[in-house]
């Protein structure tokens, strides 16, 4: 019977992970690096409060997250281990006969969760560890700070819209007089007075209109 394809996907990810942990633990093999996984996964899963193993599970392949919740008693969670010794002494019990530096095993497997899961999650996961518990973390992930999410009903402020520069119409922009096709008009800024008009009263200033640069008369195109 053939495998269907998600079941190779899952297996073949599966496979991945453990080829990763190996080479960078630098374990004997893929046996090896199965149980370190699974024994680092159980220890941390167990210090973990309900809610936080889910959402980890939840970032984790199919395969690592049945390996993560298998024989999980979740009515004993948390664990109250508070030190790296007994952490670390635990999981050297589980992995016998296997006997190697666990605190490098550790610091692979929790290196491992890093680089595949959500930096927002691992921050969280990290933040319910005491002290000597986080060290065995990438400095990386420790310093991780999510972003604080906008307060509820927070409108979010537009910038404001660029304004289009006002153009003041003057003579450079008429044609020259004389030109073909052109012919004098009365000025329609100033209608003729030759004085800037005021905008808001609506009446002749003292200064020469801008448009017609003080004649009254303009020179455009006719028809």
């Amino acid at each position: 019977m053939s495998t269907s394809a998600p079941v190779a996907h899952a297996v073949q990810t599966f496979e991945t992970w453990l080829k990763e942990l190996k080479e960078k633990a630098e374990l004997a093999d893929e046996a090896a690096a199965y149980s370190v996984l699974r024994t680092v996964l159980h220890q941390l899963r167990d210090r973990l409060t309900l809610e936080e193993a889910v959402d980890l599970g939840a970032q984790m392949p199919l395969v690592v997250r049945g390996l993560f919740f298998e024989g999980w008693q979740p009515h004993k969670a948390p664990r109250k281990i508070r030190s790296k010794e007994k952490f670390l002494d635990d999981i050297t019990k589980d992995i016998l006969p296997f006997t190697y530096p666990v605190d490098w095993a550790v610091t692979t497997v929790f290196a491992l969760l890093a680089h595949h899961c959500d930096p927002g999650e691992i921050a969280d996961v990290i933040d319910q560890l005491p002290g000597e518990l986080k060290e065995l973390w990438p400095e990386g992930a420790r310093a991780f700070r999510p972003h604080p999410a906008p307060l509820p009903g927070a409108a979010k402020r537009k910038a404001p819209a660029a304004k289009t520069p006002t153009h003041h119409h003057t003579p450079h922009d008429d044609p020259e007089p004389g030109t073909p096709g052109t012919g004098e008009d009365v000025c329609p800024e100033c209608h003729g007075s030759g004085k800037a008009i005021d905008k808001k009263a609506g009446k002749p200033t003292s200064d020469p209109c801008e448009r017609c640069d003080g004649t009254g008369i303009i020179v455009e195109g006719i028809g």
